[in-house]
């Protein structure tokens, strides 16, 4: 068959890899097997790479159109349709945008460019908006690092923000407040109430749904930032060995397609879109990051498991809810600093508030001048140092922007 010698090229913009699946080819307007259904089918392409293929149509032909669906890892998905015969005849203007369709086409831009020198179509695909804002920070981290490997501001006791709370109030912010200033570990301490998981607050217990409505809350904004991932530690605080873990595994069920419950600390693309489950409470199964043992009542600990893949998983945290003095305290704090950018692998995670009676002046005073200290020494940080997961009380734009400096500005 008299054919024509074209190429198109695929280029991933964005820092998440995409798998490629192509559809409706018609045989009639390609020549053997240089077509898309099969040097691109099941294809990976890589962050910031690309990859071209050469394709052979059918002189007599007057179009061969195919379409292409780009399964991201994190689960999204965008679709599109050409025909390569522009890479013969030209577009205009050129380049020019693409049009994507699919559920997820909100997310992402296209440019299509014919080259002047071949016959080559080129798409370009790149994340809708270039700015990475606090709310979205994730999708300007390459998917293929490990959670343990980037900064996660945090918030302790997370849900504290209600007047429930009392002296034990701990947050300002409410949860969905959190999300959109960047923070990506939540602290939710919780006791099984009677077959139902609610929060407490020192000694007192608040009756009600709102763990429902914090979860409808986190569901949400994955729905609407598929890029991100949060963590979610679920600390029971009754330490009920018999009924607890049964009870919230049940209740997680609702959210089981957002939900990551493995034992391995996954990468970004692994978790993107989902809820990563820590657990603080007795299980006999395999249920979420294992922090139940050897989490340390007062002081720190390396906590160490083999998970499900074999691999050991190792996981620092400091919790010294006693320091007599703030200055003593956040020496803790920068000590896990430092070998969260010094040694990498392990998941680092650093609590900055101490217990209600080594406040004086309350939690709330406490933690405007831990975050003081702790903007001063971030913010002279080189850029893109690794933080670790940092457990804050009234965390502040100002911080969390100084924590995330190497993300936003990149």
């Amino acid at each position: 068959m008299a054919s024509k010698e074209s190429y198109l090229e695929i280029k991933n913009s964005t820092k998440q890899n995409f798998s490629i699946s192509v559809s409706e080819v018609d045989n009639y307007d390609w020549d053997g097997n240089s077509r898309p259904d099969h040097n691109f089918q099941g294809v990976t392409i890589q962050p910031e790479t690309s990859n071209k293929q050469r394709e052979e149509l059918n002189k007599y032909a007057k179009s061969a159109w195919f379409r292409m669906t780009l399964n991201f890892a994190g689960g999204q998905t965008a679709t599109f349709r050409n025909d390569q015969y522009d890479a013969i005849n030209g577009i205009s203007p050129n380049p020019r945008s693409y049009t994507l369709e699919g559920k997820d086409k909100s997310l992402f831009s296209m440019q299509q460019q014919v080259s002047s020198s071949g016959p080559t179509s080129t798409f370009t695909l790149s994340y809708a908006s270039s700015s990475v804002s606090q709310k979205n920070w994730m999708k300007g981290i390459t998917g293929s690092r490990s959670l343990t490997s980037f900064t996660l501001p945090g918030t302790y006791q997370s849900a504290a923000s209600v007047p429930a709370a009392g002296p034990q109030k701990t947050q300002t912010l409410t949860i969905t407040e959190q999300l959109n200033l960047g923070i990506r570990y939540f602290d939710l301490n919780v006791v099984n109430h009677y077959g139902k998981i609610v929060f407490v607050y020192g000694n007192v217990i608040e009756k009600g749904d709102r763990i429902k409505d914090i979860f409808t809350e986190f569901s949400t904004f994955l729905s609407e930032n598929p890029t991100e991932a949060i963590l979610v530690s679920i600390n029971d605080v009754a330490n009920d060995p018999k009924d607890f873990a049964s009870i919230a595994i049940n209740f997680l069920k609702d959210f089981s397609s957002q939900v990551y419950s493995g034992n391995v600390i996954p990468t970004l693309d692994q978790a993107r879109g989902k809820m990563v489950i820590v657990r603080r409470f007795v299980s006999d199964g395999v249920y979420g990051l294992d922090m139940e043992n050897g989490w340390p009542a007062d002081g720190t600990a390396i906590l160490k498991y083999t998970a499900s893949d074999g691999v050991r998983q190792t996981i620092q945290v400091q919790n010294h809810n006693t320091a007599a003095s703030l200055e003593h305290k956040f020496e803790d704090v920068r000590y896990l600093l430092d070998l969260a950018a010094d040694y990498s692998g392990p998941l680092y995670v650093n609590r900055t508030n101490v217990q209600l009676g080594f406040t004086p002046s309350g939690l709330q005073a406490y933690a405007e001048q831990m975050n003081a200290l702790l903007l001063d020494y971030v913010t002279k940080r080189q850029t893109n140092t690794n933080c670790g997961a940092v457990l804050l009380s009234f965390p502040t734009a100002d911080l969390v922007n100084a924590m995330l400096k190497g993300v936003l500005t990149a």
